[in-house]
């Protein structure tokens, strides 16, 4: 079976700076390690978990204990590496992201919703295609490591995560990923729906008068993949005409939905391929079925 493996959010928590005695400049190529909080998936408040053999994205996010990202503008690269045990000198897996896609300043709570990262690393499925020992399960260790452009190579922390055979145990999909809105107007032509996870549902229910609503769907924070469910609904008999937009009334209208007094409601599913929305299915009840 082939599985899909949602993202995993790691974040790490400074609880310390560098050592202030050591100067940054004048000892190229030292690794600085500062004390933080193991390596955390924010989604299941867990340490990382991954298949072998899938790929996988692995979203970064580096805190101090006030909950403000760490400054990154100094940084070469930024590296998330994986070695069999802490003390393994050669690492496993290694992924790097460079400088512009580095962000310093990123909102904690923007974060914690899956809207902004520090980093985004992707591993392939010839990166995860590692030994579990004969076994359904295995841990490893994962650091992560940043070189400066004075030369210095920085560990903001590192502990330990877990790969799995896909066909024993499947990590599951955890809230962060999962989300729900539900507005109501009588009066507004423009209607606006703001996706909160890379799975939302949005229950729009429309009454009054038969003018056409235009519904904007906005794609911040999401990924290919990314699924938003429209459930329309009203309890008007007027015809009521929706036309649904990808981020703007200037884009070309997805998909146009009409209600009649035989069908009163309307389920329409986008999925975000990267860079837009792509009508994925309508679904539209025989009548009777309105709920």
């Amino acid at each position: 079976m082939n599985y899909q493996q949602l993202p995993l959010n790691v974040q790490l928590t400074l609880i310390s700076n560098p050592p202030s005695s050591i100067s940054l400049v004048t000892h190229p190529n030292v690794n600085y390690t500062l004390s933080s909080s193991s390596p955390t998936d924010i989604n299941t408040g867990q340490i990382p978990q991954l298949w072998v053999r899938r790929g996988a994205q692995i979203n970064i996010g580096i805190f101090d204990q006030y909950n403000a990202s760490v400054d990154l503008s100094s940084l070469e690269y930024l590296q998330i590496v994986i070695t069999a045990n802490p003390s393994a000198i050669t690492p496993i897996i290694t992924s790097t992201v460079y400088p512009p896609y580095i962000r310093s300043n990123i909102s904690y709570n923007a974060w914690t919703q899956g809207l902004q990262a520090q980093a985004t690393f992707i591993l392939t499925n010839i990166d995860t295609d590692i030994t579990l020992y004969g076994q359904n399960s295995a841990e490893y260790f994962m650091y992560i490591q940043g070189y400066t452009t004075t030369g210095n190579m920085i560990t903001y922390g590192g502990g330990n995560c877990v790969f799995y055979n896909p066909a024993y145990n499947v990590p599951a999909p955890k809230a962060a990923y999962v989300s729900r809105n539900a507005q109501s107007t009588s009066t507004n032509t423009s209607i606006l729906v703001y996706p909160t996870s890379q799975l939302h549902t949005e229950r729009i229910t429309v009454t009054g008068s038969a003018s056409p609503r235009q519904v904007v769907v906005y794609n911040t924070g999401l990924i290919a993949g990314s699924h938003v469910w429209l459930r329309f609904s009203t309890t008007d008999t007027l015809p009521i005409v929706f036309e649904v937009y990808d981020s703007s009334i200037l884009n070309p209208i997805l998909v146009t939905l009409q209600t009649d007094q035989y069908t009163p409601s309307a389920l329409v599913d986008l999925v975000f391929n990267g860079s837009s929305f792509e009508l994925n299915d309508t679904i539209i009840p025989a009548a009777g079925t309105y709920s």
